[in-house]
């Protein structure tokens, strides 16, 4: 084996392994030797591994554990397997929901026992405690001793985003199953929190003498006007040139298209025509999905469309 990447994430996948299961090896060397790679190239690769906080060094005899950023990392890039990583992230979730419940009713100096949740999700104390570890390593939860644990307030705010991410993903569902007539409204008041979640100032259905716009939202002087549209069919070019000529009325604001039933070729090539006076960014059913689902953050995908459209001219969504 000698792609540098490939070695990483064997690396990363056998050390994440003997963390949470007996599956994996902590010794590097006879894992060079199983990939068959040269020495240097494979130590070098592990001194840059433990210098960007993914492993490091824990007994003599180039014996290495994997630290609470590789944990994350190598779940985010579906390394190890999809079933390990989701029972983890389920004991994890559990764990700070309990936490979090605990601390609501007795106040902050209260702690629970690792042995109550095992009990609960039907597992191992050990599996609970490792998850708790990772937990207490990114600030989540704080060991108060023995097996008791307590939550952190930094605990206590992912727990608030996880609810929030929840109840996104819940309105979601539930306008799937509305009548066409009312799913428009409902979605337009979905992308409003979503924006909202995110930090950005909005308003929504804001009517002029002439015009109509689903949402307003900005962040300091920075502003863009929003259509939402949930429709049978693909949006067309013509809802295209009508954003374009709501914006156009106005300095320095831009326009952003969220669609659930995606955008035809015309719609896209009216989009890229626009791109020299106005720029309007859209956002298909995936990119809405990432969002609310993956707890996205709007401004980093907004960044990357906004990227794409300046450079390239290239109109990017999923």
């Amino acid at each position: 084996m000698e792609n540098e990447e490939e070695i990483r994430k064997s690396i990363l996948s056998t050390l994440y392994l003997d963390n949470f299961t007996a599956e994996g090896e902590k010794n590097l060397e006879e894992m060079r030797i199983k990939l068959g790679v040269e020495p240097t190239k494979f130590n070098n690769l592990v001194d840059k591994m433990s210098y960007e906080g993914l492993i490091k060094a824990w007994t003599a005899g180039y014996n290495y554990i994997i630290q609470a950023n590789g944990i994350l990392i190598a779940e985010e890039e579906s390394i190890p397997p999809d079933d390990i990583v989701a029972k983890n992230r389920r004991i994890r979730t559990v764990a700070l929901d309990r936490l979090a419940n605990v601390f609501a009713v007795h106040g902050g100096f209260a702690d629970l026992d690792v042995m109550k949740i095992a009990e609960e999700m039907g597992i191992s104390e050990r599996e609970v405690f490792d998850n708790l570890q990772l937990l207490e390593d990114i600030g989540y939860v704080e060991h108060v001793a023995a097996s008791l644990f307590k939550i952190t307030f930094k605990g206590l705010d992912a727990v608030q985003e996880w609810q929030k991410k929840v109840s996104l993903s819940e309105m979601l569902e539930e306008i799937t199953g509305l009548p066409h007539q009312v799913r428009g409204i409902k979605f337009q008041t979905l992308m409003r929190e979503v924006l909202v979640r995110d930090g950005w100032q909005s308003e929504e259905s804001v009517k002029t003498e002439h015009e109509e716009m689903d949402i307003i939202f900005s962040k300091g002087r920075e502003y863009y006007l929003v259509e939402c549209k949930w429709q049978k069919g693909s949006i067309e070019a013509r809802i295209v040139r009508e954003l374009f000529g709501k914006v156009s009325n106005r300095v320095g604001v831009h326009g952003v298209l969220f669609s659930w039933s995606g955008f035809t070729s015309g719609a896209i090539q009216q989009g890229r025509d626009y791109a020299s006076q106005k720029i309007i960014i859209f956002f298909g059913p995936k990119d809405i999905e990432a969002l609310i689902k993956e707890g996205k953050i709007f401004d980093d995908m907004l960044n990357s469309k906004y990227k794409a459209y300046v450079t390239r001219t290239q109109v990017e969504f999923s």
